[in-house]
C-alpha cells in the first residue's frame, strides 16, 4: 500500500480530492499526497486550538486565509477543480459550536442551510467548556428541548421533549436503535426511566437534534426530535488530552482522551477515552459513582474500504436516590386545604438509605465503508447492546390529605431488575450522479433492530410485617416524615412462609414483563436540482414494527409460588412515512425551505394498546408542516436557522372512566385486579410554534449556540357527555391517558451559551437558560381543585413556573498544553421546580475547577 494513503483509507484521499486546494489535478499523483497533507494540517492545528489563539486557527481556514495560501502557490499543474478544503465535521465539532453538513435528518449528505428540516448541533467543544458531562445535561442545554425531571439522573425517571412530543427516536453514528429504562436500551415507553441519558458524554464528537418528524431514518416515533449520537473516532495525527476535575457536593472526575497510530504502514489507528468520577449530590445522603471505557479502532483494507470498531463499557451506581421524588398533589383532593412541601427543602431526600440503582453496560460496534467509486458508497454498521439494571428502593410517594392516614405519605418499596439485549444492523447505499445536466443524490438502505428486554418487579404485596417502622394495611404502608426518620428505615420482610432475602427486598417476583421488539424497514430517498437555486428532496421508508409481550401477575392468594400468565399480546404494525421538502437558494449565505412529512408510530406503551374489542387500535399519524430560512454566514462559519412548524396527531390513545377490560370481554384477563385497561383512540394534538437559533462563530473570537422556542398546544374539544353512555364522545369525557405527559411544555424556551476569547489566554463564558411557565392538563376535579387554592402557575403543584438560571466559565491558558478551567452553574441560585406535581428542584448554585492537559 502506498504509506502516504495508509494514514486515511480511499475515502479520505478522494474525499479530498475533490477538495483539493489550487495547483492540484483532480486525478495526478499529486492528489492522494495533497489530501493527506490537508488531513494532517487540519489535525495538527486541531490538537493546537485550545492551546494557540482561535482567531489563528480560523484565519486558517477561512476564504481570505485559503486565497492567500492559493496566491502563494506557483501554477505547477493544470487545474481542473478548483476548490478551498473546509475542516470536515470531526474536526469543526473539536474547534467549534457548529458543523457545515449533516447527513442526520435525511442520510444526504447535506449542508446545514439546505437541510430542509429544523437541525441543532452541541458539539465536543461546546460540551467540554461548558461541563455537560453526561447526555442529560447536553440536552438540557440543546435548543428546542424541555427536560422533565422526577427523580436524581440515573435512579430517577427522566422525560425530554421536543416540540410537545416526546422524544423516543435515537440513532448512534446514524443507525438506528432503541434505548432502554435499564440503561443503553430502551422499550419504546414515553415515560422514562432513561438509564440511557445519564451515561458519560465524554465519548461523542457531537450531538444532532433533528426537530420535527424524522421517517426517513427513524421509522416510527413522535414528530417531537431524534437524536443522533456521534461517536469520536481515530484521529491522523496523535493527540492527547488529559483533565481533572473537583467541585461542589465533593465531586470528583478524571479523564482522558488519545488517539495514535498502532502501525503506520497497515494505517491502523486507536482512540481511547476514559472517565471515572464520584461524588454526592445536593440531596442528602446521595452518592455518585461512575466509570466509562471507549476503545475504538479504524483500519483501511485496501483503498477503498474503512473498517470501524469498537467497544464501550459504562458503569453507575447511585445510592439513596429514589425512582421519583415526593408528590406534591397527593390524594383525597375534594375539598381539602392545600397540602404541605415535602420538610426538608432542596436537600430533602425521600428515599430509605438502603436504596440504590446500578447500571452496567456494554456496547459493541462494527462499521464497514466500502468505496465503489468517487461517486458512490456502500455502508454497513451492527452494534450489539446489553444492559443490565438493578435497584433496590424504598421511598414516601403521594401524600394523604384526609381519610384515616391523614398527614402520612404513601411508603413505596420494592425491587426493579430489568435486562436488556439488542441487535441493530445498517445497511445503505449512496450514490451521485447527473440527471438531465442536473446534480443528483441517491440513498437506499435498510435499517433494523431486535431488542429484547426482561423487567422482573417486585413490589408492595399483602402480607408485610408492620415492624417496618410505620402504620400499615392489609396492602399498603403510611408514613409520616417523623416515622419515616430521614430514610432510616428497616427493610420490609416477607412472612407466608418465606424466608427473607438478605439482597433484595423480596424474593419472589410480584410481575414480570418478557417483551421481545423489533423494528426493520427500506428508506429510499433523494435529493435532485431542479434548478441552479431550487433542490427538491423527497424520500420514504416502510416499516414494520413486531412486538411479542407477555406479563405475568402474582395475586392475592396465588402465594406461594408461580406467576400466572395474565396477557400476552403480539403486535404486528407497518406503515409507509414520507417526507419532502423543497430548497430554494436566495443567495449564496441565505436559503428559504418547506417541507412536509407524515409518520406512523405504533401503540407500543404497555397498557396503551388494547381497544374495547380487545384487539390493538390503529397506528398514531403524525403529520408535520415546516417553513423556515436557514443562513451560513461569516464564511460559512455561523449557522442560522428560522422556522414555523405545525403538527398534528390523530389516534392518540384514551383511558376512560371504564377500568378492567374482564368487565369488557377482553380475551386473556385473568386476575380483574391486574388486567390491561382498555382504551381507545381520539383525536390528538394540534402543535405550532416558532424557532429561531444561531451557533457557531460571530467573529473569531466569539462562539455561540443561542435558540429561542415558541408553542402553542391546541387541545381537542373533550367536554361532551358523559362516560356512563359509553359511546366514543363519552369517553373523551374522562380522557386520562396521555395528555398529562404531552404538552406539559412551556410556551417560551429561550437558552444561550457564548465563549469570548477576552484576551490572548483567557476565554470567558456565558450560559442562559429560561423556561417559561407550564400548565399541566388537568381533569374536571383537579380544575377546580387547583383554581380555589392555585390561581398561579407559579405556586400550583399541577403547574411549573418560570425560571431563568444563569452559568458562567472562565478558562485560562496557563502554557501552550496546561489550561485551567471553572464553570459555575446557576450564579444566583435560583430554586425552582423542574417538573410539575414532584418536588424535585433543580440544582443550586454550585461550582467545579477543571486543570485540563493537552498535546
Amino acid at each position: 500500500m502506498n504509506k502516504l494513503t495508509s494514514y486515511h483509507p480511499f475515502r479520505l484521499a478522494r474525499w479530498h480530492a475533490r477538495t483539493a486546494p489550487a495547483g492540484i489535478r483532480i486525478g495526478s499523483p499529486l492528489s492522494s499526497a495533497a489530501a493527506l497533507l490537508i488531513v494532517l494540517c487540519g489535525h495538527h492545528a486541531n490538537a493546537a486550538e485550545s492551546a494557540a489563539d482561535q482567531e489563528a486557527a480560523q484565519t486558517e481556514t477561512s476564504p481570505a486565509g485559503v486565497q492567500a495560501r492559493e496566491e502563494a502557490r506557483p501554477p505547477e499543474v493544470e487545474d481542473k477543480i478548483l476548490v478551498t478544503a473546509p475542516l470536515n465535521p470531526q474536526q469543526e465539532a473539536a474547534t467549534g459550536y457548529s458543523v457545515r453538513r449533516s447527513s442526520s435528518a435525511t442520510k444526504l449528505d447535506l449542508e446545514l442551510k439546505r437541510t430542509p428540516q429544523t437541525v441543532s448541533v452541541i458539539t465536543e467543544k461546546q460540551i467540554k467548556e461548558q461541563n455537560l458531562t453526561d447526555i442529560h445535561s447536553v440536552l438540557n442545554a440543546a435548543p428546542g428541548i424541555t427536560v422533565m425531571q422526577y427523580g436524581v439522573t440515573g435512579a430517577g425517571n427522566t422525560s425530554y421533549y421536543s416540540r410537545g412530543f416526546a422524544i423516543r427516536n435515537f440513532l448512534l453514528d446514524g443507525v438506528l436503535t432503541s434505548v432502554a429504562p435499564s440503561g443503553g436500551i430502551m422499550t419504546r415507553g414515553l415515560n422514562g426511566n432513561n438509564r440511557f441519558f445519564a451515561m458519560d458524554s465524554a465519548i461523542y464528537e457531537r450531538i444532532d437534534v433533528i426537530r420535527g418528524s424524522t421517517g426517513l431514518v427513524s421509522g416510527n416515533g413522535d414528530p417531537g426530535a431524534t437524536l443522533n449520537l456521534v461517536r469520536k473516532k481515530p484521529t491522523v495525527a496523535p493527540q492527547f488530552n488529559a483533565g481533572v476535575g473537583y467541585g461542589s457536593w465533593n465531586r470528583k472526575r478524571a479523564e482522558v482522551d488519545f488517539s495514535t497510530t498502532l502501525n503506520e504502514s497497515a494505517g491502523l489507528r486507536w482512540r481511547m477515552v476514559g472517565v471515572a468520577q464520584d461524588g454526592d449530590h445536593w440531596m442528602d445522603r446521595v452518592g455518585k459513582k461512575d466509570y466509562t471505557l471507549y476503545n475504538v479502532l479504524e483500519l483501511p483494507l485496501g483503498n477503498d474500504t474503512l473498517l470501524r470498531g469498537g467497544l464501550v463499557y459504562g458503569y453507575q451506581k447511585i445510592d439513596d436516590a429514589s425512582p421519583v421524588t415526593a408528590s406534591r398533589t397527593g390524594v383525597n383532593l375534594d375539598g381539602l386545604d392545600p397540602i404541605p412541601k415535602f420538610p426538608g427543602g432542596r436537600s430533602a431526600n425521600n428515599a430509605t438509605d438502603w436504596t440504590f440503582a446500578k447500571n452496567e453496560n456494554i456496547n459493541a460496534f462494527l462499521n464497514a465503508d466500502h468505496y465503489l467509486n468517487d461517486q458512490w458508497t456502500l455502508n454497513v454498521a451492527y452494534n450489539y447492546n446489553k444492559s443490565d439494571f438493578h435497584t433496590v428502593y424504598g421511598f414516601l410517594d403521594d401524600y394523604n390529605r384526609g381519610g384515616a392516614y391523614k398527614g402520612t405519605y404513601d411508603y413505596l418499596f420494592g425491587q426493579w431488575q430489568p435486562e436488556a439485549e439488542l441487535h441493530n444492523l445498517d445497511v445503505s447505499l449512496n450514490g451521485k450522479f447527473e440527471l438531465l445536466g442536473r446534480e443528483a443524490e441517491i440513498v437506499a438502505g435498510f435499517s433494523g433492530y431486535r431488542n429484547k428486554v426482561t423487567m422482573p418487579y417486585y413490589a408492595n404485596q399483602s402480607g408485610i410485617d408492620s415492624y417496618t417502622g410505620c402504620g400499615n394495611t392489609l396492602r399498603w404502608v403510611y408514613c409520616t416524615p417523623e416515622e419515616f426518620n430521614n430514610g432510616g428505615l428497616p427493610k420490609p420482610v416477607i412472612r407466608r412462609n418465606r424466608q427473607p432475602s438478605t439482597d433484595y427486598t423480596y424474593d419472589y417476583e410480584s410481575w414480570n414483563i418478557q417483551t421481545t421488539e423489533k423494528q426493520y424497514g427500506l428508506n429510499l430517498a433523494g435529493r435532485y436540482n431542479l434548478t441552479d437555486r431550487l433542490m427538491a428532496i423527497a424520500g420514504g421508508r416502510y416499516n414494520r414494527w413486531v412486538s411479542d409481550q407477555k406479563t405475568r401477575y402474582g395475586a392475592d392468594g396465588a402465594w406461594p409460588g408461580k406467576l400466572e400468565e395474565l396477557y400476552s399480546l403480539k403486535l404486528d404494525q407497518s406503515g409507509f412515512s414520507w417526507f419532502g421538502g423543497l430548497v430554494y437558494d436566495l443567495t449564496d449565505q441565505w436559503s428559504a425551505y418547506t417541507s412536509y412529512a407524515r409518520t406512523l408510530d405504533p401503540q407500543s406503551e404497555a397498557g396503551a394498546i388494547v381497544g374495547f374489542d380487545g384487539n390493538p387500535i390503529e397506528e398514531r399519524q403524525n403529520d408535520t408542516f415546516e417553513l423556515g430560512l436557514k443562513g451560513s454566514l461569516f464564511g460559512d462559519r455561523l449557522n442560522t436557522q428560522i422556522a414555523y412548524f405545525h403538527t398534528k396527531q390523530d389516534n392518540l390513545p384514551y383511558y376512560t372512566d371504564y377500568y378492567g377490560c374482564a368487565w369488557h370481554g377482553v380475551p386473556n384477563c385473568t386476575y380483574s385486579d391486574y388486567n390491561l385497561e382498555p382504551v381507545f383512540a381520539g383525536p390528538g394534538l394540534k402543535v405550532q410554534g416558532v424557532e429561531l437559533s444561531a451557533s457557531g462563530s460571530v467573529t473569531p473570537r466569539l462562539q455561540v449556540n443561542a435558540a429561542y422556542t415558541f408553542m402553542h398546544t391546541t387541545w381537542p374539544d373533550l367536554t361532551t357527555a358523559s362516560a356512563s353512555t359509553g359511546d366514543a364522545t363519552g369517553r373523551y369525557a374522562s380522557m386520562e391517558m396521555y395528555y398529562w405527559r404531552y404538552g406539559t411544555l412551556p410556551k417560551h424556551q429561550f437558552k444561550l451559551f457564548a465563549n469570548w476569547q477576552a484576551a490572548e489566554r483567557l476565554n470567558l463564558g456565558l450560559g442562559v437558560n429560561f423556561k417559561g411557565k407550564v400548565k399541566r392538563f388537568r381533569s374536571r376535579y383537579q380544575k377546580a381543585y387547583a383554581a380555589k387554592y392555585y390561581p398561579d402557575a407559579d405556586s400550583s403543584p399541577y403547574d411549573l413556573g418560570s425560571s431563568t438560571t444563569v452559568d458562567l466559565m472562565a478558562q485560562y491558558r496557563i502554557t501552550n498544553a496546561l489550561s485551567a478551567r471553572l464553570n459555575v452553574q446557576n450564579l444566583f441560585d435560583k430554586t425552582y421546580y423542574v417538573t410539575p406535581r414532584r418536588d424535585m428542584y433543580g440544582a443550586p448554585r454550585n461550582v467545579m475547577f477543571t486543570l485540563n492537559y493537552q498535546f
